[in-house]
């Protein structure tokens, strides 16, 4: 099964699943005869509330389970909000990424050959998810209100679809799940690598240092035939980033066509990332008579609008503004856009980047 009918299957098992938990919710909300609007309203409230809680102790499985094998913190974001460790200390920024409703990186182990672990660290939201419905199930069958018993019942539903939503293999829309990484991990050397080197990367990041003054060492392109999958081509993508990130923009663009013409499965929002590139890299080329239609077509023009705080993807729109259609005024507006969003954005060396392919228009 392709790429694109794995996100289809994926897609379409979410649907299902959480039909599956609206029926389960609804029965539980509405299986006691004298339910009343205020009932129904704290009800509304606390599932909210529940919700939340979970992916909060979904990231939390990771996080433990990271430590427990040797990973290092690095960041915690739910939502928008990102707790990340820096230099200076802990920091609260902001990053939304599309698909997602949380993350937990971390800092991992040398790599030693591709002997470092992983599995638990990957599995372990899942775990804390299962672990937390057992918790609330049981919490359910205290002699307690009908309210309450109720909310208990009804977290460890969305336990339990949490658990299942990221612990049965999917590819949904354009993000793996937990389980789909596991199940590659664990027979794809080059895919353990891709998520090694993305893991160091972005702890470097974190730390300020630019990504062309990162270890060369870490910028191992991996063995093209065995890249079954999205962590794999990442080791791809991260090179191209280095080569860009030094200017040197043919070599970039040498990557991305290496993964457009040989049609590597990307990665979560890899494929429309490296569009937005490609769009900028023929800004510099061609300048006015570039094409940068790529960035009207369906989906990537969804996802961008979804990234839109985001520093690259702001940096193409100035260039699209400023080169090709020639509005100064668009142009400026766009780039205090981009400095309100670095004001907030977890990589500061990122930021820096960024705005040094800006300034080279």
């Amino acid at each position: 099964m392709n790429n694109r009918k794995k996100a289809s299957f994926g897609t379409v098992f979410s649907v299902v699943l959480s039909m599956a938990m609206g029926i389960c919710l609804g029965f539980f909300m509405f299986s006691e005869e004298h339910s009343s609007l205020v009932d129904f309203l704290v009800f509304t409230v606390a599932l909210i509330i529940a919700f939340s809680l979970e992916l909060v102790i979904h990231e939390a499985g990771h996080l433990v389970c990271g430590l427990l094998t040797g990973y290092k913190f690095v960041s915690f974001r739910i939502g928008s909000f990102v707790l990340t460790k820096t230099p200076q200390g802990l920091k609260i920024k902001k990053l939304s990424i599309p698909g997602t409703g949380g993350q937990c990186l971390l800092d991992p182990p040398p790599y030693d050959g591709g002997n470092y672990p992983c599995t638990l660290y990957n599995a372990g939201g899942v775990l804390f998810n299962v672990l937390s419905a057992v918790i609330f199930w049981l919490l359910s069958t205290l002699p307690l209100g009908s309210i309450m018993v109720r909310i208990f019942r009804c977290t460890a539903v969305i336990g339990i679809y949490l658990a299942l939503q990221n612990g049965i293999p999917l590819l949904t829309g354009t993000v793996a799940n937990d389980g789909h990484n596991i199940l590659y991990l664990n027979k794809n050397k080059t895919a353990k690598l891709g998520l090694w080197q993305s893991l160091k990367i972005n702890k470097a990041a974190n730390d300020g240092i630019r990504v062309k003054d990162m270890p060369a060492e870490w910028f191992v392109k991996g063995d093209i035939a065995d890249m079954k999958d999205g962590l794999g081509t990442g080791t791809l993508v991260a090179l191209a980033g280095r080569y860009l990130d030094e200017h040197d923009f043919d070599r970039a663009r040498e990557i991305y066509d290496l993964i457009r013409d040989q049609k590597l499965p990307l990665a979560g929002l890899h494929e429309t990332m490296i569009m937005n590139d490609c769009v900028y890299l023929d800004i510099l080329k061609k300048g006015a008579e570039a094409d940068v239609s790529a960035l009207k077509q369906k989906p990537h023009k969804q996802v961008l609008a979804q990234m839109n705080g985001f520093p690259s993807v702001l940096r193409t729109r100035y260039a699209v503004a400023k080169v090709v259609e020639k509005d100064e005024a668009k142009a400026a507006e766009i780039r205090r856009e981009f400095e309100k969003a670095a004001s907030s954005y977890p990589m500061e060396a990122e930021v820096e980047s960024e705005r040094e392919l800006m300034d080279l228009l």
